[in-house]
């Protein structure tokens, strides 16, 4: 449940700070155009609530998708 949660307010601070940046170069945000790449990583994130699923199979694609994009922004040395 703590891990959720941290989550949720992490995503919560970069929703914030996403908004302000968005404000700041005067971009509006109800203008933007969804993109259809946008859209299908969201229908995939909406796959992974299916009943079906195994909850190590959820965690993992989850897990897998928070290291790639840590990853982008924050590289290991050496790499």
């Amino acid at each position: 449940m703590e891990v959720i949660l941290s989550g949720l307010a992490s995503l919560s601070d970069e929703i914030s700070w996403f908004k302000q940046e968005a404000a700041k170069w005067d971009v509006p945000l109800s203008d933007v155009i969804v993109h259809k790449s946008n859209q299908n990583y969201c229908r995939f994130l909406e796959s992974l609530m299916l009943p079906e699923l195994e909850y190590s199979v959820v965690v993992t694609a989850l897990w897998a998708i928070e290291t790639v994009y840590q990853e982008s922004f924050f590289p290991l040395p050496g790499r």
